[in-house]
């Protein structure tokens, strides 16, 4: 009986290596399109000009590993924001704006026609107009904490800040 020999593939030991054109050949792409992809997800051919089989998917149909990766990143930020808002610790912030805005011109009514000097009803006045400055501000320094918590450094300083 004759040794029977394993057929063999036209895939060797040795990774594939694809021209544009015969990627695209291969993927039943026009050329130009599949350099488009490439490019968009700044996938660089090899030396000779060649692609791996993993960049030619890649590029064409997005890392999955990556892809996995952000919607995890994204579900654990859902469930943080989530749980935030369960606790308490989460206002909308257009909606506190909207709110403060309101008590504000109803107290600038007042202020108006108090019996308080002039002056004194331009510093209420001032002092009501800042909430939104202080609103920016929280925001603002939240949003450093945030970075800082993320990446264990305290954030850059802005060139406003002393």
């Amino acid at each position: 009986m004759p040794s029977a020999e394993r057929p063999r593939g036209n895939v060797g030991l040795d990774p594939l290596k694809w021209t544009i054109e015969s990627a695209a050949r291969e993927f039943r792409l026009a050329p130009v399109t599949l350099r488009k992809n490439l490019r968009q997800a700044d996938i660089q051919p090899a030396e000779d000009g060649t692609f791996s089989t993993e960049q030619i998917t890649a590029g064409l149909f997005g890392s999955l590993r990556e892809q996995r990766l952000l919607k995890e990143k994204q579900l654990v930020r859902k469930y943080e924001l989530a749980n935030q808002i369960i606790e308490g610790n989460y206002l909308n912030r257009s909606e506190i704006e909207k709110a403060l805005g309101q008590l504000a011109a109803e107290m600038v009514f007042i202020i108006e026609t108090s019996n308080l000097s002039r002056e004194a009803q331009d510093d209420l006045r001032v002092t009501l107009a800042s909430i939104p400055v202080e609103i920016a501000g929280v925001a603002k320094s939240q949003t450093k904490s945030l970075r800082r918590s993320k990446n264990g450094k305290k954030p850059e300083k802005d060139e406003g800040e002393g």
